[in-house]
């Protein structure tokens, strides 16, 4: 949907600042859906969710502000603790059931409920994310292939294109219940296409479920949304006695806080440079720049697009006092990108410490799954490939794709440089490509950096490569 920032509040509240990308801006029936959405969710009002703060459907770049939320979503503590344990999973659920029965009191559908869209915090989780999706959906861009939601987590009527209703989020719900309790998704791993046609003609892979849970997230993942049960009894059926979360989430939590507590004590950056309206002065995407390196998200519509790095570029586009929107309402930005509920990394570099063009910038292990990219660590510089990620269950190769046309696989002898890598993708680079292990992947980033990726393993639910990256070149 867009760009995220981690910004304060002049009294030093952090809030996340979504910035809406220009292709749905620029759609006259997105721009009457997203003021819609905007004026409904700020109704929204409850314990479990991330507050709407502020918000400028009609601006230029429509953004809106909501409450930052220092914990890891759900997808990541998934990802660093395994399994949650039942009462865990219980606790999370009725929680998350809460915060749906608040949002559908203000007239709204979550539409895209998902493990990423729910982060945990120190005195329980939040939903975040509520009012945007519905504003995405059934406009153009939808009809000519952007899609919004994640496969996963997409209920049997929004695959048939009926209408979602409250118990469209009760099957998101169950399949997010199923994840927790798991660490794997209900429908299995696979393309978009696979797991869609799974959803709409498959029962869900329960065999690993808890006991515990196994009747109620069956309930919740009936085809049929009428059969389906009601948030009150959802609530009902997770009475259970509760538990603290494990000690190694409780660790990420606070070290996410320690980390927005030092952003939030640095003084605010002065824009320097050069002012310029928020577009690329070549038509090619670019790092927002506000005086000091920032990290960015790139949300696609589908799955995760990460893009994360230094704005070492001369040519990133600064904005302007004008057009900021921490001149339009109370957030102030300190130029910080992070998604809400991942994890923001604190800029430490100077802005002006460009790395040698022909330096190595970072090298590192990339796990890529069906959604996306994840990090097996994420120092402050890292950049990594963009795009969905494809794995063959049946062989061991997967088709991987990224967005415009941005990879190709090297069949050169050695190890390509950087220079062979980017001319390698610039002139026969391709949206999608097959690799078996072993294969050397050249790769140009979602903000133009050259990247190496070699594929060291392939299984069922996701493909192993090590990465490395190189520094921006002016000329690139």
């Amino acid at each position: 949907m867009g760009q995220v920032f981690l910004s304060f509040t002049p009294g030093g509240r952090p809030v996340a600042v979504k910035m809406v990308r220009a292709e749905f801006a620029g759609d006259p029936d997105f721009r009457s859906r997203f003021v819609q959405e905007v004026r409904a969710a700020q109704q929204v009002n409850g314990i479990h969710i991330a507050q709407l703060l502020d918000a400028d459907p009609a601006g230029t770049t429509p953004w809106l502000a909501t409450a930052y939320i220092p914990g890891p979503s759900l997808a990541e503590a998934v990802r660093l603790a395994g399994p949650l344990p039942v009462p865990v999973v219980a606790s999370l659920t009725a929680s998350v059931a809460r915060a749906l029965q608040a949002v559908h009191a203000a007239g709204i559908v979550h539409r895209d409920l998902k493990p990423s869209n729910v982060v945990l915090a120190a005195d329980g989780p939040r939903v975040i994310d509520f009012g945007v999706a519905r504003a995405a959906d059934a406009t153009h861009l939808t009809l000519s292939g952007v899609r919004v939601g994640s496969p996963q987590y997409t209920s049997p009527e929004q695959i048939h294109g009926h209408p979602a209703t409250a118990a469209t989020d009760v099957f998101a719900l169950g399949a997010v219940m199923y994840y927790a309790a798991t660490g794997q998704p209900a429908f299995g791993e696979g393309s978009d296409f696979t797991i869609v046609f799974r959803i709409a003609q498959n029962e869900p892979l329960l065999a690993g479920c808890p006991p515990e849970l196994r009747d109620l997230i069956s309930a919740c993942l009936t085809k049929d949304p009428a059969n389906r049960p009601t948030l009150d009894e959802v609530i009902a059926a997770c009475a259970m006695p509760g538990m603290p979360l494990p000690p190694v989430l409780i660790r990420a939590i606070e070290a996410r806080q320690a980390a927005v507590a030092a952003l939030a004590s640095r003084p605010t950056p002065a824009v320097t440079g050069r002012t310029a309206a928020m577009r690329p002065r070549r038509p090619r995407r670019r790092l927002l720049a506000v005086g000091a390196a920032v990290l960015v998200l790139a949300a696609g519509a589908l799955g995760a697009r990460i893009a994360v790095g230094w704005a070492d570029d001369p040519d990133a586009v600064q904005p302007s006092a004008q057009q900021s929107p921490s001149q339009q309402s109370a957030p102030s930005s300190t130029g910080t990108p992070a998604s809400s509920g991942e994890s923001p990394v604190p800029a430490t570099t100077p802005a002006d410490q460009v790395t040698p063009a022909d330096k190595v910038q970072w090298k590192d292990t990339i796990r890529f799954r069906g959604e996306g990219a994840d990090l097996d660590s994420v120092p402050p510089n890292v950049i990594d490939a963009s795009g969905d990620w494809d794995v063959n269950e049946a062989a061991g190769e997967s088709m991987i794709g990224s967005p415009d046309d941005a990879l190709r696989v090297w069949s050169g002898t050695g190890e390509p440089t950087r220079q062979e890598c980017r001319e390698l993708v610039r002139t026969q680079g391709s949206d999608t490509a097959s690799v078996d292990e072993g294969d050397l992947v050249c790769v140009i980033t979602s903000d133009q950096r050259v990247a190496l990726l070699k594929i060291t393993g392939i299984n069922f639910s996701s493909v192993l490569a090590t990465a490395k990256v190189w520094a921006l070149k002016d000329r690139d």
